[in-house]
Formats: C-alpha cells, sequence, structure tokens
C-alpha cells in the first residue's frame, strides 16, 4: 500500500480537492440559510446554554465536533465528496419533527428537529463515504441541544427512597413523605438539582467523547458509555446519602449551605477521574484496533457526480427546509375564541355549591383564556379549578405548566404522594392523583388533575402535546383545559377522599364537559 491511500480508497486529486472546496462552500452557505430559517429555534438553545448550568457544555459542542472532524482529515482527504439525494428523505423527516415542535411550542423536539436537518444536509451536501466517515463528530452535534429535563421526577424519586434505604441501613431513623424525609437532626427533601441530571448528562458527554477517543471496538465503546449512565446514577445516591449523614452526624453544621453543593462537584469529579482512570486499563492501539476491524476504509467507494449535482442538492435541502418553516407559520393559526365566560356547573345529585373554598391551596398562578374556581360539598367538600386557554404562546400562556404548580401560592405546601390512576375518570381516563400537605405539616390534601384536549383526558404532557397537534392539524385550532379537583384527606387514609372525588365527578362530568364547550366560536380568517 502506498502513502496517502487506504484499501478501497483513491488519493486527493486536483479534481478532488476542486470537489471538496465547493461541497463544503455549499454546506457552509446550507447551514447559514437553515440557521437564518431557525433563528429562533437556535437562540433559544443558546438562552438555555447561558442560563442552565447543566447545558453549559452546549457552546463546546460544534467546535469539539470540527475538531474531532479536522482530526481525521486524512481519511477524509482519501474521500472526494459526492451529492446524495437519498439524505433528502431524513432531511425531510427532520424538518417534519421541528414543524411537529413548532405547532405545539415543544422547544427540545424543534431543537432535535434543526440539528438533524443539519446532519442531514451535511449527508447530502458530502455523501455517504464522507458522512460516514464523519458519523461521529456529526452524532455529537445532537449533544447541544438541552435534554433531559423530563428525567428529574423519576431520578428525584431514586434519589430519595435509595437515600433512605442507606441511612436506614446505617441505623438511623427516618420518616419518608414523597421526596421529603425527616431524620431526629433535621429535615431534608431531594430537589431538582439534587436529581442527578446535571452530573449525568456531563457524565454522558464526557464519557461518548473518551469512548470514541480511547477505544477502537465497538463493544467497548458501548460498555464504556454504558457505565458512563450507571455510574453517576449511582453516585449521586452515595453523594446524597453521605450529605445527609454528614449533617446528622454534625448535627446540621455541615453539608446544608453552599459546602453541600461544593462537596457535590468534587465528590462527582473523583468519580469520573476514577472512571476515566479503570477505564485506561482497556485502552487499544489504533494500529492493532484498524486490523482486527479491518481497513478503515473498506469497501467505500470515491465519489462520483458532478458539481451540478452538488448545487442541485444544496438547492433542494434548502426548499425542503424554507417550505416546512413556511408552512409552519401557514398552520400556526388559532380558529378558536371565547365569546362568553367560563360559567361553573351547577350543584346536582345531593351536592350544593359553597361560596368560597374550603381551603387556602390553589394551584399556583398562570395564564389563561376562560377559568374558574368552585367549591361543592356534601358529606365534605370539594374544591374545582379549571384553566382554559386557546392561544398559546411558548413561556407566556401554555396549557402544560412548565413552572411547578403544586406548591401552590407562595410554595406552602408539599407533594408527599402521587401516582397516576389510568381509569379515574368516570367513564374512562386517566388522572393524576396527589397528596398534599402544608410545610408546616397541618392541612392535608387529596387532588385529581387532568387535561382535557379535543374532548380527550390525558394525564402525560408528551400526550397532550400529540392531542394538541392532531387538533392542529385536523381543526386549525389548539384549545385544552387543566382541571384539578380537590378534597381534605385524613393522613393515611385516602380511600374516603378518593371515593368523594369519584362520586362527584360522575354526578358532575358531563356538565364540565358542556360548560367547557359553551361560548367557543370561530375567529375570522387570518386572526
Amino acid at each position: 500500500m502506498t502513502q496517502g491511500m487506504i484499501r478501497g480508497e483513491v488519493p486527493l486529486t486536483t479534481d478532488g480537492g476542486q470537489r471538496w472546496r465547493l461541497a463544503l462552500g455549499l454546506l457552509i452557505g446550507a447551514w447559514l440559510v437553515l440557521g437564518g430559517l431557525f433563528h429562533e429555534t437556535l437562540g433559544a438553545m443558546a438562552r438555555t446554554w447561558t442560563v442552565s448550568a447543566s447545558y453549559n457544555h452546549g457552546f463546546l459542542v460544534l467546535p469539539i465536533s470540527l475538531w474531532l472532524a479536522w482530526r481525521g482529515r486524512e481519511r477524509l482527504q482519501a474521500l472526494v465528496p459526492a451529492a446524495a439525494p437519498v439524505a433528502m428523505l431524513p432531511l425531510a423527516a427532520a424538518a417534519l419533527i421541528w414543524l411537529g415542535g413548532s405547532l405545539v411550542d415543544v422547544l427540545v423536539v424543534q431543537q432535535l428537529g434543526v440539528v438533524a436537518m443539519l446532519v442531514a444536509a451535511a449527508w447530502a451536501l458530502l455523501g455517504t463515504p464522507v458522512a460516514r466517515a464523519l458519523a461521529f463528530p456529526l452524532g455529537f452535534l445532537f449533544l447541544a441541544v438541552p435534554m433531559g429535563k423530563g428525567l428529574e421526577p423519576p431520578m428525584m424519586a431514586f434519589t430519595a427512597d435509595w437515600t433512605v434505604k442507606l441511612v436506614r441501613a446505617s441505623g438511623v431513623p427516618v420518616y419518608q413523605e414523597g421526596l421529603f424525609f425527616y431524620l431526629p437532626t433535621g429535615s431534608w427533601s431531594v430537589v431538582e438539582a439534587c436529581s442527578g441530571v446535571r452530573y449525568l448528562i456531563a457524565s454522558v458527554t464526557l464519557g461518548l467523547l473518551y469512548a470514541w477517543l480511547t477505544y477502537r471496538s465497538t463493544w467497548r465503546r458501548s460498555l464504556f458509555v454504558l457505565a458512563a449512565v450507571i455510574v453517576p446514577i449511582i453516585a449521586n445516591v452515595l453523594r446524597a446519602y453521605g450529605i445527609v449523614m454528614l449533617g446528622h452526624l454534625s448535627n446540621m453544621e455541615l453539608a446544608t449551605g453552599v459546602d453541600h453543593l461544593i462537596y457535590g462537584w468534587i465528590f462527582f469529579g473523583v468519580v469520573m477521574l476514577l472512571l476515566f482512570w479503570i477505564g485506561s486499563f482497556w485502552q487499544e492501539n489504533p494500529a492493532v484496533a484498524a486490523a482486527s476491524n479491518g481497513s478503515a476504509g473498506a469497501g467505500v467507494q470515491p465519489g462520483g457526480g458532478s458539481p451540478a449535482a452538488l448545487v442541485i442538492t444544496a438547492v433542494l435541502a434548502v426548499g425542503i427546509a424554507w417550505g416546512t418553516h413556511a408552512l409552519g407559520d401557514r398552520l400556526r393559526v388559532s380558529a378558536v375564541v371565547a365569546t362568553a365566560e367560563l360559567q361553573a356547573p351547577a350543584a346536582l345529585g345531593g351536592w350544593r355549591r359553597l361560596a368560597q373554598p374550603f381551603t387556602a391551596w390553589r394551584p399556583a398562578e398562570q395564564a389563561a383564556d376562560r377559568q374558574f374556581v368552585a367549591s361543592y360539598a356534601a358529606d365534605a367538600p370539594v374544591t374545582l379549578f379549571v384553566r382554559q386557554v386557546f392561544a398559546q404562546a411558548q413561556g407566556q400562556k401554555e396549557l402544560v405548566p412548565y413552572d411547578d404548580e403544586w406548591g401552590g401560592e407562595g410554595g406552602a405546601w408539599r407533594v408527599v404522594g402521587q401516582q397516576v390512576l389510568g381509569a379515574g375518570l368516570p367513564g374512562g381516563g386517566p388522572v393524576e392523583e396527589r397528596l398534599l400537605r402544608t410545610t408546616a405539616g397541618g392541612e392535608r390534601l387529596l387532588a385529581w388533575a387532568w387535561y382535557e384536549v379535543d374532548g380527550e383526558p390525558a394525564v402525560s404532557p408528551y400526550r397532550v402535546k400529540w392531542l394538541e397537534m392532531r387538533q392542529q392539524l385536523l381543526g386549525g385550532s389548539r384549545a385544552g383545559a387543566r382541571l384539578v379537583l380537590v378534597t381534605p384527606m385524613t393522613e393515611g387514609e385516602p380511600a374516603p377522599a378518593r371515593a368523594r372525588l369519584e362520586g362527584f365527578l360522575r354526578v358532575h362530568r358531563s356538565v364540565l364537559d358542556a360548560a367547557l364547550a359553551a361560548g367557543l366560536g370561530s375567529a375570522p380568517a387570518g386572526l
């Protein structure tokens, strides 16, 4: 084999150099056009990198991807870029993903769609052999998308449960209520910052990069990335346990303030260093790994096609993106307006209306087009909160609240238990059940909550967004309601309170649905 050649490939020729300059020029131009079209989505991504410590690494993703591509330049020089029309299919799919996220204001979906369009454009303009050689640098770009927020609730619950188990195993008595637990020396709670999601995001990002640079075989890379996922989850539990025990043994003088955070990041840093150190024992020699896997370029053919094909492909890629963006602007039209106030349903079936709510709790304030609060009583009271939204605006007025609504006004309440009842609503339909109590430990409530979108109940925000997108596409509108029903409960006895809520809904479900549908009209075209 002669120097500068790889089996199955050809050395870079003058024509190849011209093709690279043309392909890279068209790719940079296409990326700039896409960046201009979707500047709002990319701008929101950059703002998240700035304001959230969990995603500060986003600023480094593109430079690292470019460095990784430059690092493999010797192999790339043996390839000739060529148009890959087949990449138009994933590019169109990515554009539709962005469109779906745009219609229902889900930023992470929009951002994934835009990054996927950038990657697909690179594939289309550089060709399949080049895209295969750049698979990791291009895939690394997806780490720029701020993802992982949805992992916080399950990881918070996991951390709380296992921290309590370890504290009990240490011989310390502890009482747990959901994410809150109480020791003889003080009380603790697992909040978002303690969920371990930050550690997990950092670990996966570093783990992927380390595995790619250190190993050559797929199975070793996969095992190390798996370890980079599992280790921070376990380490976060040990970190939380250590903080609780340190606070307990010091009579709450240590690990309760800033030192809490410092200890956490030092602990995480030590764990990651140990992980990399252990992983270094299986480091592979690049030459040996390449020989064992076969030539890196085996079976890769030089690019073909004319410069005109590259130009046409660039125009098609930009055209697909522009057309999808224009379609999104056209579809984002709400055709529903409220022509009357939302009226609370009349009391039926032995229930009577109360002059005011029986409890001071109410969901944290959220913007709405129509809403009401109404209280009823039979053997015991219930209070119904309804919020209806038609013209949604991200970050301003949304059906699915971004911020926690359960702390109530002033954050004086805690969620001490929660579950989803798959068929909680009379006639079918899920409800989200939460047990609430005041931070002072007095009043306790049982709450049922759900959404109504296009006549269907839902509790999952993902299900809500799917129903909104279907409604937007089929009906040209995007409307829904958030309903929360609460009643007092005795500690440890949710069954009577649960039966009370079910009984109220059995009597009032149909009139409540009628109230939600009453006083709605169609907006004039273009409103």
